[in-house]
């Protein structure tokens, strides 16, 4: 429930502070600013699966099962984020670029969910 909210209050944050925190790198008016609102409006819908996605990773290195957890961590920043910067551009030019890392992530979470879900009698959680 915490990851939840604080994920939903990250991403919500970060759409409502974007311009603020853009003008702190560049100035209002500009083209770049104007990028840097839109990609970074893009990009933070990756704090909603980010908070799960690291909470899986350290919970089973916590419970000392390395090999799940190397899995979730492989997937979320090597296999899927290379594999989204190379075929989303193709689609979706420099927009793809930017939702890069929200759809690593968020294809991430499946597997996440599906290794809490398949090892919960395992450890005995919830």
């Amino acid at each position: 429930i915490f990851i939840a909210i604080t994920s939903v209050a990250t991403f919500i944050g970060s759409i409502v502070l974007a311009e603020p925190i853009a003008t702190l790198f560049t100035k209002q008016g500009t083209e770049v600013f104007d990028i840097a609102i839109e990609g970074f409006r893009l990009f933070s819908s990756s704090y909603l699966f980010i908070g799960l996605n690291i909470f899986a990773s350290a919970m089973f290195t916590a419970l000392s099962n390395g090999r799940v957890s190397a899995i979730i961590s492989l997937f979320r920043t090597f296999v899927f984020l290379i594999l989204a910067l190379i075929f989303l551009p193709m689609l979706l030019e420099a927009t793809g670029i930017w939702i890069a890392i929200p759809v690593a992530e968020g294809l991430s979470v499946m597997i996440s969910v599906a290794y809490l879900v398949y090892l919960r009698k395992v450890y005995n959680y919830a």
